[in-house]
């Protein structure tokens, strides 16, 4: 299996991965909402704020969500430099606000990563982040 295909499969299962966790985390919450109604649906705008907040912590924090330590990738930014601080957050904001266009339509996540040179999604693209298989 050659490098890019394994990188693909890798950046694939990682990201559906980090959807099962955001499931199991987010369940609890939907048992716990009650619209009045006898009904526990958790709201929408709860939804994505979950996991925006599940999602960009791990990657706040750690630079990687548990699906790219799992699958050994690594979230690089442009030029290999650090960021901290209030630039992290906000290239980490803009690049996750793309995730709620690829939760509707998956499939504008796997053809931007296959279709660029870089196999970047959209908030990578813009935000001149990385994800990549970390070197020995």
């Amino acid at each position: 299996m050659n490098d890019k295909l394994k990188y693909l499969i890798k950046r694939v299962l990682s990201a559906f991965f980090d959807l099962v966790v955001f499931a199991i985390v987010c369940e609890p919450f939907g048992f716990i909402w009650n619209n009045g109604e006898g009904e526990t649906n958790l709201p929408t705008y709860i939804f994505f704020a979950l996991y925006y907040f599940v999602i960009c912590t791990q990657e706040f924090f750690f630079n990687k969500t548990i699906g790219k330590f799992l699958f050994g990738l690594k979230l690089e930014y442009e030029n290999n430099i650090d960021i901290y601080g209030v630039q992290k957050f906000f290239k980490l904001f803009i690049r996750r606000a793309f995730d709620f266009i690829e939760l509707i339509c998956p499939f504008s996540y796997f053809i931007f990563i296959i279709v660029n040179k870089e196999n970047k999604k959209l908030g990578d693209y813009l935000t001149g982040i990385t994800i990549k298989i970390p070197k020995n």
